[in-house]
This record gives structure tokens, sequence and C-alpha cells, in this order.
């Protein structure tokens, strides 16, 4: 679910035209700030939640408009989400050797997920239902995800003494 607004971005350039360039060219020169420096953000779930948002609004916004300013935002912000996927699975004690499937079914979504919007006629309009659904999934999981890890420390505290 992370990786779906880096997967929808491939279908902004069918939809600017000849703007696509210029783009791709800021919002990507843009993500390498947000992949050296949303890392750094001590509080995890307030980072990942004000990006998620960032994502969704400048989707529903940048998709309905078409306004090139907003797209690049949305690259921005969606390809630097990856930079917080690792630091998401660490804080979960996820196992190195059970990233590898993950992986694949990422890469898988990264071909199925722009085939699907593409095919369905509107582009723009399921670009955004998409992107809103699965960051609203996303932030849940993520929520979901640091109380359990919150409950297993304290039980582990509790336990020790």
């Amino acid at each position: 679910m992370g990786f779906v607004p880096a997967y929808v971005m491939q279908l902004v350039p069918s939809m600017l035209g000849s703007e696509a360039f210029l783009e791709t060219i800021v919002g990507y020169s843009l993500s390498i700030f947000a992949y050296l420096f949303l890392p750094m953000v001590k509080r995890l779930t307030l980072a990942i939640t004000v990006v998620a948002l960032i994502i969704v609004s400048t989707a529903v916004l940048g998709f309905s408009t078409l306004n090139l300013a907003l797209l690049s935002i949305f690259t921005m912000f969606g390809l630097g989400l990856n930079s917080l996927l690792p630091i998401i699975s660490r804080m979960i004690n996820v196992e190195p050797w059970k990233i590898g499937p993950s992986m694949n079914l990422a890469s898988f979504g990264g071909l199925l997920f722009p085939e699907i919007i593409s095919i369905t006629g509107d582009e723009k309009l399921s670009s955004t239902v998409v992107v809103l659904v699965t960051t609203i999934a996303f932030l849940l999981l993520v929520f979901k995800l640091q109380r359990t890890s919150i409950k297993s420390v304290n039980r582990t505290l509790i336990s020790v003494r």
C-alpha cells in the first residue's frame, strides 16, 4: 500500500501531455529531499500521517485540475513515502528474510495498478480513488501496527520487572 502513489504517478505523463517532462523533472528532483529528510523525522507516526494527508490532498486536487505544481508535490511525497517503509518494517520487527516476498508483491503491484487504472477509462478519477483508498488503508495499518508494537514493548517491560 505504501508503494501505490509511486505506481499511480506512472500515469501522470499520459494525463499531462506536453507538460509531463517538466512535472517529472520537478517532482523527481524534489523527491530527493523527501528521501533524505523524511527518515530523519523522530515522530514516525506523525510524519506518516502528514505525508499521507499531503499525498491524498495533492492527488485529489492534482488529478482533478491537472495542476503541475500539485502533481509535482504528489510525486515528491509519493516517492518520499518509500523512504519510510524500511523504518516501519524495523518498527514492527519484520525479519529481513520476510521482505523478499513483499517486495515481489510490490513489484507485481507496480505492473498491475497502472494497467487496471488505465483500462477503466477515467484515469484521473480512478487514480484519485486508488490513492485515497490505499492511503487510508495504509494509515490504518500503521496505527494498528504501532499500537500492537507498543503493547508488545509494554508486556516485555512488565515481564522483566
